[in-house]
């Protein structure tokens, strides 16, 4: 009988190799046509899954996405482009003048000059004036309510995307402290007592199949963190400092 399952469980394994090289080459195929190369491109994937150390401070970095979105950036043109243009209507108010410059020559007679200086004011010229300051005003106000808003949401996203980074990071911190250390200390018991004759191969079997579990959970721990450090990134709009993405 402990063949028999032995040789169910060499078979499930076969297949979890199988799938797991099938889903690299997915990957890799996903990953050239985000490059702009063909799927089938040969492609070197280096590095180790490892976690960096970042500095999760969610106030500071929601106060970077604030400068560094290009959101953000473009909501402050917007802004100041309307207080522009509020000012030069407010400067409208001031009437132009036209300085004009005569010269007079007569044959006997001394050459004069003449200055003559035009202030136009047309009638109700402030009418048309106060309602284009009014809708810039206006806009002032609709835009400076817009560009809150959106300080408010890239506030949420960093604090969200840093919750996310958080949580993995505890996961992580846990996995190496006492989930794979014990894991480890559990096959190597089962392993002392099958050598020993104190339990079959059914028994070892199981514990390396928690263990092999055990150290997939941890890769994915590992996985889930940096891709949760780019969500953060993504949020902030600029590259943490210390993570290494080589």
């Amino acid at each position: 009988m402990e063949v028999v399952r032995a040789g169910v469980e060499a078979a499930r394994a076969a297949t979890a190799v199988t799938l797991a090289e099938n889903e690299v080459l997915l990957a890799k195929a996903r990953l050239n046509y985000l490059l702009g190369q063909g799927k089938l491109e040969p492609l070197e994937v280096r590095g180790e899954l490892k976690r960096p150390a970042a500095a999760i401070d969610t106030v500071y970095l929601g106060q970077r996405a604030r400068i560094a979105r290009p959101e953000m950036k473009k909501m402050s043109a917007l802004v100041r482009k309307e207080g522009l243009k509020k000012t030069e209507a407010a400067f409208e108010y001031l009437p132009d003048f036209d300085l004009s410059l005569s010269r007079h020559r007569i044959e006997g007679v001394k050459t004069s000059w003449d200055f003559t200086i035009s202030f136009p004011i047309p009638i109700f010229f402030w009418q048309p004036l106060q309602g284009r300051i009014a809708e810039s005003e206006a806009n002032l106000i609709s835009l400076r309510g817009r560009s809150e808003y959106l300080a408010n949401t890239i506030g949420l996203e960093v604090e969200q995307a840093g919750l996310g980074a958080r949580s993995a990071e505890s996961q992580i911190a846990l996995f190496e402290k006492e989930i794979l250390t014990q894991a480890e200390e559990a096959y190597n018991l089962f392993l002392f007592s099958f050598q020993e004759g104190e339990i079959g191969g059914i028994e070892l079997i199981e514990a390396r199949r928690t263990l092999l579990e055990t150290r997939k959970a941890y890769a994915d721990a590992l996985y889930n963190y940096r891709v949760a450090l780019a969500a953060l990134e993504k949020a902030v709009g600029e590259p943490l400092q210390g993570v290494s993405h080589d």
